[in-house]
């Protein structure tokens, strides 16, 4: 994803170079700093014993590389303290030139632009929660339940009683299991359980429960920390036909470039995203032994304790690695 590929000798040299080329001339901000030298770190290289480097050296390297070195110049222009019209333009070249599927500069010039609407968009066109999502509730629940999933992410979801009954019914677990934790969670944050009014679809019910695993609140930083543990997660496990890097410009896009882009619901903030963090927990994300988006059957967990859950998925309660 970031910093994670194989790397022969010469390669880190290669990517050091591209990524202080890419900021000739501006004073890199504290965190843009920071992200060259855990590239630096990740290396073995020191920066100083590169030169600036021209992107035309990315295409020396091989199609995952390229991909990745990409998304540090993409995650590198978000640190900084200003976006340039001129970054802008040489991502879209860059992008077209190494021929990426993804649109990710386009996504970003629109964010800036403040044409949300069509960011959002953009950015749904590949997110993996989304596809796994709607393919989900179409196999269960056909064109209908589709609508209301729509409605849904608008926070117009309809009131099912039913449903809404069984998660009511998490309150009188056991302290100490998943359940009672997730009930406990939405509770507090007055967020509303599926089948009530304005509540999320049950397939959807995968992210709250990932703060309360994660042990993450939900907090601009905290969904940012979420957003790169799914991005891990969805690399491990992948969603044909989306990008798992969609958490990480969700996450930039939203809590760190402040644009107002998803569900309305989120609100969007200044700042937050720390590098060092973006790298740990989507290191985390990685080691999720199944596909969260498809494959985990969260209800045949709520009367399990949370720890073990929580071991299961690798963790301890605040996200990090479980010893």
């Amino acid at each position: 994803m970031l910093l994670q590929s194989e790397w022969v000798a010469g390669d880190g040299a290669v990517v050091l170079a591209v990524m202080k080329g890419w900021l000739k001339g501006q004073l890199p901000s504290a965190k843009q700093a920071r992200l060259l030298e855990l590239a630096s770190a990740r290396f073995g290289i020191a920066l100083n014993d590169t030169v600036e480097g021209d992107v035309a050296r990315i295409e020396s390297l091989k199609p995952q590389q390229q991909t990745e070195v990409l998304r540090l110049l993409l995650v590198l222009t978000c640190l900084g303290d200003e976006i340039t019209d001129a970054q802008l333009t040489n991502l879209e070249g860059l992008n077209r030139r190494l021929k990426q599927p993804t649109t990710w500069p386009t996504t970003l010039k629109l964010g800036r632009a403040g044409k949300t609407t069509r960011a959002t968009m953009s950015l749904g066109k590949w997110t993996p929660d989304g596809k796994a999502l709607m393919r989900l509730i179409w196999k269960d629940e056909g064109l209908l339940g589709v609508f209301r999933a729509v409605r849904s992410t608008q926070g117009k979801g309809p009131s099912l009683p039913k449903v809404a009954a069984r998660y009511e019914a998490l309150g009188s677990l056991p302290e100490g299991t998943l359940g009672k934790a997730f009930f406990t969670h939405m509770r507090s944050r007055k967020l509303p359980m599926p089948g009530e009014a304005g509540g999320l679809p049950e397939r959807a019910m995968h992210h709250d429960l990932m703060h309360v695993i994660t042990g993450f609140d939900t907090t601009a930083r905290g969904e940012g920390r979420l957003a790169a543990v799914y991005a891990g997660a969805t690399e491990r496990h992948p969603v044909t036909g989306s990008d798992p890097f969609t958490f990480i410009m969700v996450g930039l896009m939203t809590f760190h470039l402040g644009y107002k882009v998803g569900p309305p619901f989120v609100g969007a903030e200044l700042g937050v995203i720390e590098p060092d963090e973006m790298m740990q927990f989507i290191q985390v994300g990685q080691r999720v032994p199944i596909n969260i988006l498809t494959e985990w059957k969260f209800a045949d967990d709520f009367a399990v304790p949370l720890v073990d859950v929580r071991a299961r998925f690798g963790m301890a309660a605040n996200g990090a690695q479980a010893a």
